[in-house]
């Protein structure tokens, strides 16, 4: 996410950043969505498991994306 340079609500912007990466919003957001969290710690909030996980995805030569690299 990102917020424009000319926003006129920058400070309710950034508000909201950070009222959404919060662990416990973060995981609500996630299991509404039934996707894995990006933010650390959500995990231990969530309530839904999500319908794939970060290890359901492999490259071409069956590595984990973040392996070895």
């Amino acid at each position: 996410m990102f917020i424009l340079k000319d926003a006129n609500n920058k400070e309710v912007a950034y508000n909201f950043l950070d009222f959404i990466i919060r662990s416990e919003i973060a995981a609500k957001i996630s299991g509404y969505l039934m996707i894995p969290s990006p933010i650390a710690g959500a995990a231990k909030y969530k309530e839904v498991e999500p319908v794939y996980t970060l290890r359901t995805f492999k490259l071409r030569d069956n590595r984990l994306p973040w392996e070895g690299y």
